[in-house]
């Protein structure tokens, strides 16, 4: 709550949870509002759902071809979890359409280190290194910059922080992200 001139405002941040993990208010012990069927709202005033993979690749799907339908042959950017996960994203994308797809698999070392250990910033830099020379040859390979960048629900955290911190540079973004 804050008080100016006699008058109260009050906000929650709700904050979405990944991989089943509840949501969470940013004020301890409240919890987000209830729609009248009694299920947590979002900051949009929407139900919150969970959605199946292959909902997820229609979505993915659709929402990509609307996005780029004016592009002749788009370059998409997936970001996909470990090897041992399946990448929905990219299944989904990979279904015909005629689109160049870049795969980027989630850098094993970087989530098995500790957490703010130098290990880990090592191998938070190792990945960021590796990914900007694939993405580099993989856009000189396909004489194309990328149009689209598509993050799959398996992708870690961490690694979304080390393809924001590729994407961070004006020079490397004017480097492989087309115009429009």
């Amino acid at each position: 709550d804050f008080e100016k001139e006699g008058a109260n405002t009050h906000f929650s941040l709700v904050v979405g949870g990944m991989h089943g993990i509840e949501s969470r208010t940013a004020e301890s012990g409240s919890t987000p509002a209830l729609d009248k069927e009694g299920e947590p709202q979002t900051l949009t005033g929407k139900v919150d759902t969970t959605v199946d993979a292959q909902t997820s690749g229609t979505i993915v799907r659709e929402m990509t071809k609307s996005l780029l339908d004016h592009v002749n042959e788009p370059v998409v950017l997936v970001l996909c979890g470990p090897d041992s996960t399946e990448c929905n994203a990219f299944d989904a994308l990979n279904e015909g359409g005629n689109r160049h797809l870049i795969q980027l698999r989630s850098c094993l070392n970087v989530g098995s280190a500790p957490q703010k250990s130098e290990e880990r910033r090592s191998a938070m830099i190792d990945c960021y290194l590796s990914w900007t020379s694939y993405i580099a040859n993989a856009t000189t390979t396909l004489a194309q910059k990328i149009h689209a960048v598509v993050l799959d629900h398996d992708a870690e955290f961490e690694m979304g922080q080390v393809l924001h911190k590729v994407f961070e540079s004006a020079h490397v973004r004017g480097d492989f992200l087309v115009d429009d």
